[in-house]
């Protein structure tokens, strides 16, 4: 599977990216997080054990049949299906969050226990009837799984009826080295052309790629009245820091840009040894509020 990468590689891929911008304000994993929470990222993870996918038949054959169960025995690659969430308008807010938002973890667990399947090393049927009366089946005549939405399970689910599955709750917990980032929706995310990137899943030539040399365009907007004295704060990223340096701040805190937090920023610039105008700061803390 070419065109992934890993969480540390998105990491790293990001940081370079958004360095200099006024994302970088956020910080990467923050930035990060809204993709993912947005579901303009989500993940790949690979996956062993069972998991019930819908029966394509038609209602005549729910009718005439009892407990259909299209279940399988698989090993393979899924994608997180978060963006299912977004359909069900009265879903906590807590649900609306990715299942790998956590970056620096080493386990996830999958919130909706499912993912849609992309890519199979093995897989078995093992369920009721025959696999041909309860799938589609392509232009060769063989049934194909491949892209289709299952609900996931370590061990083999009993249950009875046609969708008593769904009354059961797995906890499915993804290794971090499992899971795979499609370079597609990063890149759109970052505003990055794919091909500048030779990324294939579990290579580390990826982030070796960015070192030899391949082109991260960065977001470098010159600002009219931003210092340029060696004791200035001459870029974002200084400005970042002192940011960083001032510990928490709220949303609301950016209401006002010429507050207590332009104040707040300009005393540690000073404690630094660097030099910024209050209305440079208040242009990037306009900015910030935006994004934020």
């Amino acid at each position: 599977m070419k065109g992934y990468v890993s969480i540390d590689e998105m990491i790293k891929i990001a940081e370079s990216k958004i360095k200099g911008s006024i994302f970088e304000i956020l910080g990467t994993e923050k930035f990060l997080q809204r993709a993912l929470d947005s579901a303009e990222i989500e993940p790949v993870f690979h996956f062993s054990g069972y998991g019930v996918l819908q029966a394509f038949v038609e209602n005549k054959f729910y009718r005439e049949n009892e407990n259909i169960q299209n279940m399988w025995r698989f090993d393979g690659y899924f994608r997180d299906r978060h963006s299912n969430m977004f359909h069900f308008p009265k879903i906590s807010k807590e649900r609306l969050k990715s299942s790998f938002r956590n970056l620096e973890n080493d386990r996830f667990i999958l919130r909706s226990s499912g993912g849609y399947i992309i890519d199979l090393n093995y897989f078995e049927y093992v369920g009721s009837h025959t696999k041909e009366a309860l799938n589609d089946i392509d232009v060769k005549g063989e049934v194909t799984i491949l892209n289709k939405g299952a609900a996931l399970f370590n061990e083999k689910p009993v249950y009875k009826g046609h969708f008593g599955h769904e009354d059961l709750i797995d906890t499915i917990i993804i290794k971090r080295d499992d899971v795979y980032i499609d370079i597609r929706e990063l890149s759109k995310v970052l505003n990055l052309e794919p091909s500048a990137y030779d990324l294939t899943l579990n290579t580390p030539k990826a982030i070796e790629g960015i070192d030899r040399g391949h082109k991260v365009t960065q977001l470098n907007t010159p600002i009219d009245d931003e210092p340029t004295h060696h004791k200035s704060v001459g870029s974002m990223q200084a400005l970042v820091t002192t940011l960083i340096k001032m510990a928490e701040y709220d949303k609301e805190h950016l209401a006002d840009p010429y507050g207590e937090l332009n104040k707040l920023i300009q005393a540690k610039a000073e404690g630094l040894g660097l030099s910024v105008k209050k209305d440079f700061i208040a242009k990037w803390l306009k900015k910030a509020d935006e994004v934020l």
